[in-house]
């Protein structure tokens, strides 16, 4: 039985409708004793063999990754590498795209489609609350990203979404709403320039 309450998200954008979910309501993180004995129960075999498969298990993802293959665990799902550009330093800001460093952005699992199946056949789900509870951004995190993206100027002249998103660890559309609410701020010492797919932040020197 899964249990979830009723978020809400207020949109960027004014005037316009405010944003509903759920969000599960997780009981606990299984670690690798819960998840030894678990497997080791389901598949009737001893927990000393379990836990040497899962010991192994990242390092061998790891290096399969690294040779450049993707990964295919049946009844699971493939695992894959998405590569992204560093963020450019002043002496590359005029370089060609093919002379920029690349590193690896995320790691990607495209989940079996069989199993997502079995999941949303199996799954049953109880409302735990009857509140809809608003969304707030924490604003220690939204503080510490102020300060790293203060600091990105100190050697940049301009800062894209993607390298905030890089900087801080956060997906896109976070990094567009916590700019959106530094930007919105005349004292955080940010502003923007340009529209669009050329949207860019700086530096704002205070009066």
């Amino acid at each position: 039985m899964l249990n979830y309450h009723i978020q809400e998200l207020p949109s960027l954008q004014q005037d316009s409708e405010e944003t509903v979910f759920p969000k599960l309501d997780s009981y606990s993180q299984f670690g690798n004793k819960k998840m030894i004995k678990r497997i080791a129960m389901e598949a009737g075999v001893n927990e000393g063999v379990v836990m040497a498969t899962l010991d192994a298990l990242p390092h061998a993802l790891k290096n399969i990754l690294l040779e450049g293959h993707t990964c295919k665990i049946d009844g699971l799902g493939t695992f894959s590498l998405s590569l992204a550009f560093e963020a450019k330093t002043d002496e590359e800001e005029t370089s060609e795209p093919n002379h920029r460093k690349v590193m690896i952005n995320r790691l990607n699992l495209k989940v079996d489609s069989a199993f997502l199946r079995e999941l949303r056949k199996e799954a049953q789900f109880v409302r735990n609350d009857s509140r809809i509870v608003a969304v707030r951004p924490s604003k220690g995190h939204l503080e510490e990203h102020l300060c790293l993206a203060i600091k990105w100027f100190d050697t940049h002249q301009m800062l894209t979404l993607q390298e905030y998103a890089n900087m801080t660890g956060v997906s896109r559309s976070t990094a567009s709403r916590e700019l959106k609410q530094i930007t919105d701020n005349p004292n955080s010492g940010i502003s923007t320039q340009g529209q669009g797919n050329r949207k860019v932040w700086v530096r704002a020197f205070l009066d």
